[in-house]
């Protein structure tokens, strides 16, 4: 096996593939084959690696080393129908049918199928099960694929040696396919919010009993290929038989594969969302009233609705990470499998880690200057695991600020024992405690931590609300909220109360907040000024659809790979001075557009909690910015001080993710109709002159201060 693996290896080798060898295990057989995802083995090493007795497969390094070689990997393991790699391949054969794509079976019976491609991306899943097992992901940048003659690896059709280069389209066409197989309930079943009064509504009638398929080929459609369970059909106005979509029979789900229809590709439509874009121009009010005319839906049902109250809920994505280096998406990858928790938690977890190690030893200076100050909220119900992606990250910072108590301990006592001893001598200054994270502090003492650590520091609790509650703990007038709002701009915290025995300034501060909180608190981190003072809109949400716990996973974390993670980071902290860092060219463009596109929506927006929370998103893509530019810092000796078009693309795409957990928020907070609260001055005048209330007692329940009610009710 030895030589036939150095053969095909040297083979792989000369069609322009980066080689390593792998054990049993597909665990590459070498002690560090991160070059090799930079540069290919010489011939000489290949032959030298691939005769030890360690070496029992062969792997291909996908990404830019192979010529931009990515791989469709379909895990057919978890797959409950049988079909799932047949239909597939009937799928692909029909869809993209000028190239022939390579395809290797896998050890698992499933599938690798090989293309080359201008656009490339790190790791990403595609289509999981109703478990969130993965069914299809691609392996990119910085993954690899076993492949043949590797024992259980055969070549099932094409030629590896000749891998075929494909169009940045046909790629997200073959991206669209495989997420017509997800399983994951909400992409899976499109709903729609409908207030029927009695029995079903037209929409529920129509995607049991409508004839979809006849709405379709009325508007253009043909079908091509009609399989066991899918139809295939081409789009209007396309001569040839290629596929262009595909009808679930049993599930009833319609998906496109191409973006020159008015569907958006990549999406599952159900039959009422069909009709209702074809005959309705998505309007959801029209549709159910033709409906209803056609007898769809129960007589007691009643179609006086508007449309913006029947448009389905548009599920939340996964924070997207195939804009971070291939160290940082597998340490992601790996610790969402391990500990089976949602992805956007260790993805949050990773950012702020970041931001911390960063401090302000990376300014993006453009228009303002910014450093990677993040408020991060991760929302989950309790034990759903929202707190064991921050604890993970955060070990290392938890690790040397304990290191740093223990010497400070020693130190003071050492200390004020030389200042109780006669003879000893006094060192001229007191030892002072360096830290990163705060948990339960006064603002003195948050003051006090960040006048050592001047470079950033970390407020952490599990449960945000408990920071919360404490403001005004020890004194009703600290300005504990007024000082995190303006600390979030940098503005100048000033510590000056009385019997200090010194002023702590801090000039500019860089403090972040990481934590979590359960969804039926939320209303509660709104309460008195926080949703009008901009507050909550500070705050990067996490807030990942319906997480579910996975049961036991038999398997941890490679050493390695935390031990990576751990020295990615303790490079961040030991950043030397300020690094200015600038947007130009193609950087600055993207930067400038996704900043229009943003004032586009402020102006259009009506409502004034959500204009703030968009007028907070250009300082968070900002920092954004910073904080995946300084991964690539650490991960890529190539990264200079001038930020790349795809960091800025990256950051964008984290930037929408988290415009999209903030509306959610504002959903679970305020709901669809927000609701008029009455005006605290007038109710405060009610309670004084009508009710003959205490005015200490009214500025405890509308939770304002007592002179304000003074003045209010004179």
């Amino acid at each position: 096996m030895s030589m036939e693996l150095k053969t095909t290896g040297l083979e792989y080798a000369r069609a322009g593939l980066s080689v390593i060898p792998v054990k049993k295990d597909k665990r590459p057989a070498l002690q560090s084959w991160s070059k090799y995802q930079r540069e290919p083995m010489h011939d000489d090493i290949i032959s030298d690696h691939f005769s030890k007795p360690g070496a029992q497969g062969i792997a291909i390094i996908c990404g830019k080393v192979s010529g931009n070689l990515e791989v469709l990997d379909v895990d057919v393991k978890y797959d409950g129908t049988g079909n799932l790699a047949q239909n597939l391949l009937d799928l692909v054969a029909g869809t993209i049918t000028d190239v022939e794509l390579p395809v290797v079976q896998t050890v698992n019976k499933g599938l690798h199928l090989y293309y080359r491609c201008s656009e490339i991306s790190g790791n990403q899943k595609l289509a999981t099960n109703v478990k969130r097992e993965v069914l299809i992901e691609t392996r990119g940048e910085g993954g690899y694929v076993v492949a043949p003659p590797s024992p259980g690896y055969n070549l099932f059709h094409g030629e590896i040696m000749a891998i075929p280069e494909i169009t940045p389209e046909q790629r997200e066409k073959l991206f669209a396919i495989a997420a017509s197989f997800d399983e994951s309930g909400e992409e899976r079943e499109p709903s729609f919010s409908i207030d029927a009064a009695t029995g079903r509504s037209p929409f529920d009638d129509f995607n049991q009993r409508g004839d979809v398929v006849a709405l379709l080929e009325k508007h253009g459609w043909a079908v091509v290929a009609d399989k066991p369970d899918q139809l295939h059909l081409k789009r209007p106005g396309k001569a040839e038989d290629q596929t262009s979509a595909s009808y679930h029979k049993v599930k009833r789900l319609f998906y496109v594969f191409t973006t020159s229809t008015v569907f958006e590709a990549g999406r599952a439509y159900n039959p009422a969302q069909v009709f209702t874009k074809l005959e309705c121009g998505d309007d959801f009010s029209k549709a159910a009233r033709r409906l209803a005319g056609e007898g769809f839906g129960d007589p007691g049902w009643s179609s006086t609705l508007s449309s913006s109250e029947n448009t389905s809920s548009t599920p939340t994505t996964l924070l997207p990470i195939d804009g971070f280096p291939p160290l940082i998406q597998e340490f992601i990858e790996t610790c969402t499998d391990v500990y089976g928790t949602p992805r956007d938690y260790w993805a949050a977890g990773v950012l702020v880690s970041t931001a911390l190690g960063i401090g302000d030893k990376i300014v993006l200076a453009d228009k303002y200057e910014n450093v990677p100050i993040i408020w991060l909220c991760n929302i989950g119900d309790v034990s759903i695991g929202k707190t064991e992606p921050l604890k993970v990250c955060l070990k290392h910072f938890e690790k040397a600020d304990n290191e740093s108590i223990q010497t400070y301990n020693q130190e003071i006592e050492a200390y004020r024992s030389a200042q109780k001893s006669e003879f000893g001598i006094v060192p001229e200054n007191r030892p002072e405690c360096f830290q990163y994270l705060v948990v339960d502090a006064t603002p003195e003492a948050i003051a006090k931590v960040h006048a050592v650590n001047e470079r950033g520091m970390m407020i952490y609790r599990d449960e945000l609300k408990g920071w919360i509650d404490d403001f005004g703990r020890y004194s009703k007038t600290s300005g504990e909220q007024a000082n995190m709002l303006s600390s979030f701009h940098r503005v100048a915290w000033t510590i000056n109360r009385k019997g200090d025995e010194q002023i702590i300034n801090i000039p500019k501060p860089t403090i972040l907040v990481a934590g979590g909180m359960q969804p039926d608190l939320l209303p509660a981190l709104a309460k008195g000024d926080r949703a009008e003072t901009g507050f909550l809109a500070r705050f990067a949400f996490t807030y990942p659809d319906n997480p579910q716990r996975p049961g036991y996973l038999d398997s941890t974390v490679p050493v390695e790979l935390l031990r990576a993670y751990d020295n990615y980071l303790d490079s961040l902290v030991k950043l030397p001075e300020v690094q200015r860092i600038s947007l130009i060219g193609d950087a600055k463009e993207l930067f400038i557009s996704w900043y229009n596109r943003n004032d586009a929506l402020i102006n259009e927006t009506k409502d004034g909690y959500l204009k703030g929370v968009y007028g907070k998103l250009p300082i968070i893509f900002s920092r954004l910015i910073i904080i995946i530019h300084g991964m690539w810092l650490m991960c890529d000796e190539e990264t200079n001080n001038e930020v790349s078009v795809d960091v800025v693309g990256a950051a964008a795409n984290v930037a929408d993710y988290f415009k999209a957990t903030a509306e959610k928020v504002y959903r679970r907070i305020i709901g669809r109709h927000p609701v008029q609260l009455p005006d605290k001055k007038l109710v405060a005048q009610y309670l004084v002159k009508e009710m003959g209330l205490a005015k200490a007692e009214v500025a405890r329940l509308l939770e304002k201060d007592r002179k304000q009610i003074q003045r209010w009710t004179k």
